[in-house]
């Protein structure tokens, strides 16, 4: 019987791979791998300071041991943020990349106290930051007895609903043509040069702002003629007349035909 020859063992296939995974790890979780410096894409200024502190505590975290979900998250709560995103590398760079809310409309307390928030496009509400271009945002103003803070009118009335009626009012009068008075939880009315569209609640809208379009065509000057337009009846839309005006279709006249 032949004798088997005896395996060279070929070591080189062994200790190659080890000395690769021992690299690779060495330097994955050494200190070489911290991050020693961060590049903020999309922030405010008025936001710098703030994410500098948050950041500065990425500083000599080895890359292993760097929770970017945390970050982020700090970093969404500052006002209006909708997304932070760390992406970072093993040669100590960072980049935390910051998107706002767009803003659908400027909150103000009816009686001027307090500082103006703004209501986001996905209905929350947050304090305006004062760097904030609302140039061509409409105006929202609440009832003084409303809690004035983003948790109170959060809780107060219904930012969606808010959206529904902006929507329209836009279309009809233009970004920066019209404001909407909250009167209460689900009470509103739109104000176009000193008329106010009285809405009621948020429901049927559609039928709303028709019948309100009924009358605009029947009746050109209706807002100069008008101190109020009532659509809260759609089926039966009247008027309150500015002293001194006669206008065909006032309270208890009959409705024009379309």
């Amino acid at each position: 019987m032949a004798k088997r020859k005896k395996r060279t063992v070929r070591w080189e296939r062994i200790l190659w791979p080890l000395v690769i995974v021992n690299v690779a790890a060495g330097w994955y979780y050494s200190s070489a791998t911290a991050v020693s410096s961060v590049r903020v894409v999309g922030a405010r200024p008025s936001d710098q300071s703030r994410l500098k502190v948050i950041l500065s505590e990425t500083k000599d975290t080895p890359f292993s041991r760097l929770n970017g979900s945390n970050f982020e998250s700090l970093a969404m709560e500052l006002p209006g943020v909708s997304s932070a995103r760390l992406s970072r590398n093993l040669f100590g760079r960072a980049t935390l990349s910051i998107e706002y809310e767009r803003p659908v409309a400027v909150i103000k307390a009816s009686d001027g106290s307090g500082d103006s928030m703004l209501l986001g496009a996905n209905g929350s509400v947050f304090v305006a930051a004062k760097d904030e271009n609302l140039a061509s945002v409409p105006e929202v103003r609440v009832a003084p007895k409303m809690e004035f803070s983003p948790l109170g009118l959060t809780n107060q009335f219904d930012g969606t609903a808010l959206i529904a009626i902006l929507k329209p009012a836009e279309a009809r009068f233009g970004p920066a043509g019209y404001s909407v008075e909250v009167l209460a939880v689900n009470r509103f009315n739109v104000v176009i040069d000193g008329c106010r569209l009285e809405l009621g609640n948020a429901t049927k809208l559609d039928e709303k702002f028709a019948a309100f379009d009924v009358l605009v065509r029947s009746y050109p000057t209706l807002l100069s003629d008008c101190e109020s337009v009532i659509v809260t009846q759609p089926a039966k839309p009247a008027c309150v007349p500015r002293p001194g005006k006669v206008v065909p279709y006032a309270i208890g006249a009959k409705k024009p035909e379309n």
